[in-house]
C-alpha cells in the first residue's frame, strides 16, 4: 500500500499544461482497507476520509493508514472549523 500511494504522490507532482498555463497538484491521500476496517462502502470510505485527514495534519502530499483512535477533530471537524473561525469574544449558550 505505501508503494503504491507514494507512486500516486510522485506522479501528482508533476507539472502539466493545462492551455498556456502549467499547473501542479499535491494530494493526501487516505487509506482504509476492506474488511479490516470497514465492511461495507459507506464505512469504508469515512475511514479513507479520516485517514485523509489525518495525512493533511502531517503536511503536504503525504498518506495515512486508517487509525481507529481518531483525535477528537476528525470526529467533529466541520464544528471545530465553524468554532475557530467564529468572533474571540463570544459567549458560551446553555
Amino acid at each position: 500500500m505505501e508503494t503504491i500511494a507514494e507512486k500516486l504522490l510522485h506522479t501528482l507532482t508533476v507539472p502539466f499544461n493545462f492551455g498556456d498555463n502549467q499547473c501542479r497538484v499535491s494530494a493526501s491521500i487516505g487509506i482504509a482497507r476492506y474488511p479490516v476496517h470497514a465492511k461495507d462502502a459507506p464505512a469504508l470510505l469515512k475511514r479513507a476520509d479520516s485517514a485523509m485527514y489525518q495525512a493533511k495534519r502531517k503536511g503536504k502530499r503525504q498518506f495515512a493508514h486508517y487509525d481507529p483512535a481518531p483525535e477528537p477533530r476528525e470526529e467533529n471537524g466541520q464544528l471545530d472549523d465553524i468554532a475557530e473561525k467564529l468572533p474571540e469574544n463570544r459567549q458560551a449558550i446553555g
